[in-house]
């Protein structure tokens, strides 16, 4: 299960994150989830390609890990923000994705250099894609855990990462049961969609919020759900 597969200044990431098993409920309950089009609750560019919407779905449902206990606080009991511990399938992936974090040290130390994570379910569909960009400075890095249980190179949805100017730059295929972190404010993107109709690119993407922001993220999800 712990198969690191490349490690950067900027991208770590790590094949194999979860048993077989695990993996398969995970999918399997990604999979049933009733997401809805993002474009009814977030317009920005990040999300239109050549001028085109390109807009993936997304879960309303916000899941969030934090030891902030004002925070917590604030957040529990609104109906679509989940604080962890879930009770959930999603708690041990939730876990892992810490654990890794924190062993791969490309994020630097929990506590000191991120208090948290803010996370959702992505469903890519045919024509949908992410223009590039910077994540947002409330963040100190960004992870994407793919689950869709298979993907043809020739579906597109590749992560894309470069260095500000560069011409050229790494590209990342969504292989299932792959973790990536990014470093902010690394520039990344991801290509477009050309699966089948029938198909999804489905991936449990979140951020690792900055200590020093963790009031400005709580008032914003209050802000969002309220």
């Amino acid at each position: 299960m712990k198969m690191i597969k490349e490690h950067t200044q900027h991208v770590f990431l790590h094949d194999n994150l979860l048993d077989d098993d695990y993996f398969q409920e995970v999918s399997t309950y990604a999979h049933n989830l009733r997401l809805i089009a993002i474009d009814g609750i977030d317009r920005s560019p990040l999300w239109r390609i050549a001028g085109k919407p390109a807009f993936p779905d997304c879960s309303r449902q916000t899941y969030v890990w934090t030891d902030n206990v004002a925070g917590r606080k604030s957040l529990e009991g609104i109906d679509d923000i989940s604080v962890f511990p879930t009770g959930s399938v999603l708690d041990k992936l939730i876990e892992r994705i810490h654990e890794v974090a924190i062993l791969s040290g490309l994020l630097g130390e929990p506590g000191k250099d991120w208090a948290g994570t803010v996370s959702r379910f992505y469903r890519y569909s045919l024509g949908s894609a992410v223009n590039w960009h910077r994540d947002s400075v409330l963040y100190t890095g960004a992870f994407i855990c793919y689950l869709s249980t298979s993907w043809d190179q020739d579906w597109g949805g590749h992560l894309l990462c470069k260095d500000e100017g560069a011409l050229d730059g790494k590209f990342f295929h969504p292989e299932p049961n792959r973790l990536i972190l990014i470093k902010t404010p690394y520039p990344h993107s991801v290509t477009p969609i050309t699966c089948p109709p029938e198909v999804a690119r489905i991936s449990f993407t979140g951020f690792f919020v900055k200590p020093e922001k963790v009031a400005q993220m709580v008032n914003q999800l209050r802000k969002d759900y309220e």
